[in-house]
């Protein structure tokens, strides 16, 4: 997997004050909010499939907005969105109640990816299974591979967005982590007629990450991290399975050498997300969290530092890496990371 989160931009925001928090200090809890504008109303940055700076998406002005905190990552993909034009797109649903509901949405495409925002209503009213999404990832892994099995080891598409949290806690001084995301997969189809697949290296994967990150400045390893994750949807699965291990390299696509820890998708829900339809998550991811932390220090990671007192959740991204001609299509709605102190 390609984790290329641009963290060198949050270690240097968090005061040495923070890294010394201590759940002993506590005196009532509190729940925060770790992510904000979750439509990207604001725009979004944009990085090149290199990944150089390339300008930004704005859903609803072309103005430089003051506030951006999501950046889109398009990772060695063939075709990049920068310079493409916003259309806004016009979108019925119909209620249980018989009206209908008109939702505006601001896309951005090149000639294999695209990404729908929901523009915000001033006045929105509507039942959590009426909801729009709010968000929609594309990717055409077909048109990427230009219909063919890649070679091995070449480096495979992406189409996230990622994100600074508006806070970075200290793990060890929450009670809760609380995930709330909707998600369903409308698309998702495998070019037909190849030979060469292989089901370990071919798939389509829609995932959500965490980083837990050491970000006390005294400590060696300041600045050091693990990826958590949230395996929403694999092609070759009902239920993705639990998967630990080190993010790799190939002779294409540099990895970041860090742990990879991803319970199995049953941890977070039971329904099939191949039917289409969606799926709410919402459970408390503390303990997996925990979790991870300790498989982290056991397998030989994060070595500088074994003391609880040093990680922090830090940063979050979402969205496609396909690794075959597999054009799929992702919407969520509804993200909500909130923390008890």
């Amino acid at each position: 997997m390609n984790r290329r989160l641009f963290l060198y931009t949050s270690v240097g925001a968090v005061s040495w004050a923070i890294s010394r928090l201590s759940p002993l200090n506590a005196q009532t809890a509190s729940v925060i909010s770790l992510v904000d504008q979750i439509c990207c109303e604001n725009g979004t940055s944009l990085q090149s499939p290199t990944g150089v700076k390339a300008g930004f998406l704005y859903p609803t002005s072309s103005e430089v907005p003051k506030n951006t905190p999501w950046n889109l990552c398009q990772w060695s993909s063939r075709f990049t969105l920068e310079n493409t034009p916003r259309k806004i797109v016009q979108k019925e649903r119909h209620l249980k109640n018989g009206s209908i509901v008109e939702d505006l949405y601001a896309l951005f495409a090149d000639e294999s990816k695209s990404i729908q925002f929901r523009i915000p209503s001033a006045s929105e009213s509507f039942l959590d299974e009426e909801s729009p999404y709010d968000i929609q990832f594309e990717l055409d892994g077909q048109t990427e591979y230009e219909h063919q099995i890649p070679r091995i080891g070449q480096a495979w598409p992406h189409l996230l967005l990622e994100r600074d949290l508006l806070e970075k806690p200290l793990l060890r001084s929450l009670q809760k982590v609380r995930l709330q995301l909707a998600f369903r997969i409308p698309l998702c189809e495998k070019e037909k007629n190849l030979t060469g697949w292989n089901d370990g290296l071919h798939t389509a994967q829609f995932l959500a990450y965490l980083t837990i990150q050491n970000l006390n400045r005294d400590n060696a390893g300041f600045g050091d991290y693990l990826w958590f994750g949230i395996p929403l949807f694999d092609m070759r699965h009902v239920h993705a399975p639990r998967y630990v291990a080190k993010d790799f390299s190939t002779a294409e696509k540099e990895g970041t050498g860090k742990m990879i820890f991803i319970p199995g998708a049953e941890e977070y829900f039971s329904e099939n997300p191949h039917s289409g339809q969606w799926i709410t998550i919402d459970r408390d991811i503390l303990p997996l969290l925990n979790e991870s932390l300790q498989t982290a220090w056991d397998a030989g990671y994060l070595t500088d530092s074994h003391h609880p007192d040093d990680y922090h959740l830090s940063m979050m991204n979402i969205g496609w890496e396909i690794t075959a001609p597999i054009h799929a299509a992702a919407e969520i709605r509804g993200l909500s990371i909130t923390c008890t102190k």
